[in-house]
């Protein structure tokens, strides 16, 4: 009987150490499992992170380039004055209307290092209509000079309606342009249309602009 009651002990104790052994390896494995998910969703988010800040960074990088070229593109080295222009008004003189007098206005600008010719236009930037396109070697326009003979070509503002922009636009250039696509005395006429005809020579190359201008006025037909 004695012996029996031994073994009996023996077998309980047996199954409470086998029990805490269990238990034991579960919580260790439970906690190694929550380890490993925890550092999983730290390292994926800490990626999210990383490729967020790189296409951001990316994209203010872009756009600070995007910029940087358009503002070497319009980069203003002329400086142009005029007479006939009066706090931001065209004079009456130089328009096409029943008390203007149809009379190119008088122009003046600074000279640019590399630059032979000047184009020169004036354009209603409202209605895209070309008023004035002038190609010289001179650096000043008197007033009434471009009377159409040769290629040079003049209409004063007549705006149809409300207040219209008259902007001179002078642009330097290394050599005689190539084709310039222009409708005078009509719509359709872009700056930057004419920049990009302006910058190719008549032999065929680039980089023909060296300077680049513009005069604000304008005039009202109320005037």
């Amino acid at each position: 009987m004695k012996k029996i009651c031994v073994f009996l002990a023996l077998v309980l104790l047996m199954t409470n150490v086998a029990g805490c052994s269990n238990d034991n390896f579960e919580t260790t494995q439970n906690a190694t499992t929550v380890s490993v998910s925890q550092t999983e969703s730290v390292t994926e988010a800490e990626s999210e992170e990383t490729i967020a800040e790189t296409t951001a960074e990316t994209t203010v990088a872009e756009t600070t380039a995007v910029e940087t070229t358009t503002e070497t593109q319009r980069e203003i080295n002329i400086e142009i004055t005029s007479p006939n222009l009066n706090e931001g008004v065209w004079d009456v003189q130089i328009t096409n209307t029943l008390n203007g007098e149809n009379l190119s206005p008088e122009l003046s600008w600074n000279p640019v290092d590399g630059a032979s010719y000047y184009a020169v236009y004036m354009i209603d930037t409202k209605a895209y209509w070309l008023h004035m396109e002038m190609l010289t070697t001179d650096t000043s326009v008197a007033l009434g000079q471009i009377d159409g003979s040769d290629d040079n070509k003049y209409v004063g503002p007549y705006p149809p309606y409300g207040t219209h922009p008259y902007n001179i636009y002078v642009v330097a250039l290394k050599d005689v342009p190539g084709e310039v696509k222009t409708h005078f005395d009509a719509n359709g006429n872009k700056i930057d249309d004419f920049l990009e005809d302006l910058d190719i020579t008549q032999n065929g190359e680039s980089g023909n602009i060296v300077g680049y201008g513009i005069l604000e006025g304008e005039y009202s037909a109320e005037n």
